[in-house]
């Protein structure tokens, strides 16, 4: 017999990858494309320390007898030496003029190295341009042009740690649920029971976050095209307009954008507004249509109530009508 049965309904662990050269398992990451300027920026900033401490307090050279009487060297203060024994005072030993502007120029080309692999340029784009000097077609292309970048990177993200992450939690959440489901514990689970709808149904997580809005609002480009498009052709071609679903369109364009869901009207109330707007629109037609009604009923009852007399017209109407029913032709 087995001695213990033992395992994970999902998987315990998560190993997201950043990018994935051809077949190999292990990928890599823009940590280690910016390890080596990082290690040099790290040397650089040791050596432009050091340089500066040089240039301040740099190293002297000092006669005999300054070994006994010491060197003070704060401000205003005197070290007496005795010429004659050979004490010569002090002097630097060499001179150092640091290039602080070609250091600081070095140190931020690697500094700008280094932000260009975390894709800083990409987050930071917005902020780094001046107010104005952009439109907001170069901005939605600026946007695109990062994003196929990045796009790989965001679908590797919820496909390697995000789905499974999220199915780790709800699997440990159900399973602890369970038991409080069945009656076999009392309390409250952590998560109430599924309803009945949801049996058998995959469920489906939008994710929210920037990177995320980022990728969706590729599409609001595409939408916007479209609908220029359509509405350009309507002018020459007006059955066009029925090519395009506009409600889906809105839905889509807000969902894209990730405007708050409140502000859309649900298909159900759209309904059920065009239908009390139609109905509203019948009983303007009619209470404008009324009075012409009205005339006609008049006419017609005046008609009704006129005597035909023989000879006048509208006898002769009458006659040629009955004669037409009782088949005799007529003059």
């Amino acid at each position: 017999m087995f001695l213990r049965e033992s395992g994970y309904d999902q998987k315990p662990f998560f190993g997201p990858r950043w990018d994935v050269l051809g077949d190999d398992v292990y990928g890599s990451s823009p940590g280690m494309d910016a390890l080596g300027d990082a290690k040099m920026l790290q040397v650089r900033e040791k050596q432009f320390a050091l340089a500066i401490d040089k240039h301040v307090d740099p190293p002297l050279v000092g006669g005999p007898d300054l070994r006994n009487s010491g060197v003070n060297a704060l401000p205003g203060t005197v070290t007496f030496a005795n010429p004659t024994t050979g004490g010569f005072g002090l002097q630097t030993i060499y001179q150092t003029t640091p290039d602080y502007q070609g250091a600081l120029g070095d140190k931020q080309d690697i500094i700008n190295r280094i932000r260009d692999v975390y894709y800083a340029n990409l987050f930071l784009m917005l902020d780094q341009q001046q107010q104005g000097t952009m439109t907001a077609t170069e901005v939605n292309e600026r946007v695109q042009e990062k994003m196929l970048a990045l796009g790989p990177v965001l679908e590797r993200l919820n496909n390697e740690l995000l789905d499974p992450l999220i199915d780790r939690v709800f699997g440990l959440m159900i399973d602890a649920s369970a038991p409080y489901w069945d009656g076999r514990l009392n309390g409250a689970p952590l998560l109430p029971p599924p309803p009945q709808e949801l049996a058998g149904q995959p469920l489906r997580v939008e994710y929210i976050s920037i990177l995320a809005q980022a990728q969706k609002s590729l599409q609001v480009g595409s939408i916007q095209q479209v609908l220029q498009f359509a509405a350009g052709a309507a002018s020459a071609f007006p059955q066009v307009l029925d090519k395009v679903d506009i409600d889906e369109a809105i839905d889509q364009f807000a969902t894209d954008l990730g405007a708050p869901p409140s502000i859309i009207v649900s298909d159900d109330k759209v309904k059920a507004i065009r239908a009390k707007k139609q109905q509203m629109q019948q009983q303007q037609q009619m209470a404008a249509m009324a009075p012409a009604y009205a005339q006609y009923a008049k006419a017609a009852k005046d008609a009704s109530a006129a005597q035909a007399t023989p000879g006048s017209l509208l006898g002769a109407a009458g006659a040629a009508i009955n004669a037409g029913q009782q088949g005799v032709p007529q003059p």
